[in-house]
């Protein structure tokens, strides 16, 4: 919900203020930052327990990455251009990826807060 708009906004920031990318990267970096938040947030939200101290299902584990390996890789296969999409930068990938992380953490820190019993 508004986590992720707030990363979205962050993202667009980076992208275009800072990183100054075409709209086909653009489009590409957005993409990769999106798929990656939503399928790594399954992790986080799966158990009440800090994300890291639970063992997920390996059907879990294996689709999930499957799922972030294919959306990664998209933007590099032959056919991007037909999904006006164009390679990123290995700094783009780089800040994402942080981006991701700082994403991840605080999901994690909102989620004891969510989970937290009602006085």
């Amino acid at each position: 919900g508004p986590l992720s708009s707030i990363f979205d906004i962050a993202t667009f920031v980076l992208l275009l203020k800072v990183c100054h990318v075409d709209v086909a990267t653009f489009r590409s970096a957005w993409f990769i930052e999106s798929m990656a938040t939503q399928i790594l947030v399954v992790f986080i939200i799966r158990t009440a327990r800090p994300a890291w101290t639970s063992r997920a299902h390996i059907a879990l584990v294996v689709t999930a990455l499957g799922g972030l390996l294919a959306a990664l890789a998209l933007p590099f296969l032959p056919f991007a251009s037909f999904l006006d999409f164009a390679p990123p930068s290995g700094l783009v990938l780089g800040a994402i990826a942080l981006l991701v992380a700082a994403y991840l953490a605080i999901s994690e820190v909102m989620k004891r807060f969510a989970l937290r019993p009602a006085s």
